[in-house]
């Protein structure tokens, strides 16, 4: 059971799995893959090498090395140091399995073992298949509490697999996913479990199949008696659902302006529009602002233009930062929700924007060409679109 849902829970190894997913640290950035199997040879490094001995003294070791933070110089060190981790939690998840243990240590070895298993196996040369194995293994296991812990890694492993699954086996694996979830009383393990397959699907390229997830999910905890605080990721699901089916789609935008006047939308079809997420508290967002303004000044004689959404609390803020920068652009304020079928809500939770700077792009049609719209990469798609009506 993996966790997915906010940066300040990005503390444990087993939410670090989804992460790396989602930011392509494995497989699909520049960092190279690994395979399970790599982790059967002991390690050489002496810092990352599972000691011998009694179960409680290799679970004593697993827990210190999950603690460490070491200071890195670069990012290759840091999935070095990942790699090196799970490799070692599956080491010591064998040698404790070896051996006689209480229920208490087995299942949390196992779980770390597993954790392990799925991470390794999402690298570039990574074996899906075996990690699936792995978990149908010990879900055999006579000892109770490693069959059980070994089936709550099922679903996650299972959809590591999405490619070799048939449209029905994927029907029902999302069905099973809203399924465990509603008979746990959507805990936050259930619920990132859900996640987890969402993102796999849209990692395969089922978008309608990953919003409809989210879109359930939202509805299931929404009819639920779940607590507050899990009530509340609804809406983060509804948006997520939003923010999925955007590429292609038309954007939706409304709000007040800074002016206090209503945000008039339609007003820009015609123009290559940048919707920008961002705030004055946000670093990143102040470094790339005045990549945004050579932008503008560039290519708006060409029919480029840009709608600001500011997440700031503080409209005088946003006032002051807009004259001394002299922004040239509108600011939607978004702190104020509006209404929108029946619902209230905010742009941001419209579309799950949950980290600034964020950025759309939209065509002249309406069309979101882009929810990465950032950089080289707005340049290249700023050239492709203004030459078409040139």
């Amino acid at each position: 059971m993996l966790r997915h849902l906010r940066c300040s829970q990005l503390m444990t190894s087993t939410i670090f799995v989804v992460l790396c997913l989602t930011l392509g640290i494995c497989g699909c950035g520049t960092q190279t893959g690994t395979t399970t199997d790599s982790a059967e040879a002991e390690e050489t490094d002496p810092a990352y090498r599972v000691p011998n001995g009694s179960p409680a003294k290799i679970l004593a070791f697993v827990n210190e090395l999950e603690q460490r933070r070491p200071q890195f110089s670069h990012p290759s060190e840091q999935y070095d140091h990942m790699v090196k981790t799970q490799k070692a939690f599956i080491r010591a998840g064998d040698k404790i399995l070896a051996k006689s243990a209480d229920d208490k240590t087995l299942k949390e070895i196992v779980s770390k073992k597993l954790m392990g298993t799925i991470l390794l196996a999402t690298g570039e040369n990574g074996s899906p298949e075996k990690a699936l194995a792995e978990v149908e293994r010990l879900q055999k296991d006579k000892r109770p509490v490693v069959a059980e812990t070994a089936n709550d890694y099922l679903l996650v492993a299972r959809s590591l697999n999405l490619n070799s699954l048939s449209t029905a086996e994927r029907t029902q694996l999302a069905d099973e996913a809203i399924r465990r979830t509603e008979e746990a009383n959507f805990t936050i393990e259930k619920i990132s479990d859900v996640q987890f397959v969402a993102t796999q699907f849209s990692k395969f390229g089922e978008t309608d199949s990953a919003a409809s997830l989210y879109e359930r999910l939202a509805d299931a905890i929404s009819k639920s008696k779940a607590e507050p605080k899990i009530k509340a990721y609804a809406t983060q699901f509804r948006g997520q659902s939003n923010r999925i089916r955007l590429p292609g789609a038309k954007l939706e935008l409304d709000g007040k302006l800074l002016s206090g006047d209503d945000f008039d939308w339609d007003s820009y079809r015609g123009k290559v529009v940048l919707v920008d997420f961002w705030a004055t508290w946000c670093g990143p967002c102040i470094a790339d602002m005045p990549n945004i303004h050579a932008t503008y000044n560039k290519y708006h004689n060409l029919g480029f233009d840009v709608v600001a959404v500011s997440l700031d609390n503080d409209r005088r803020a946003v006032e002051r930062f807009v004259r001394e920068r002299s922004l040239p652009w509108v600011q939607i304020v978004d702190n104020a929700p509006r209404k929108k079928e029946g619902k209230q809500e905010t742009l941001s939770q419209r579309y799950n924007v949950s980290s600034i700077p964020t950025a759309f792009l939209v065509d002249r049609d309406g069309k979101v060409v882009s929810t990465f719209a950032r950089g080289e990469e707005l340049q290249r798609l700023l050239i492709q679109l203004l030459e078409k009506t040139e």
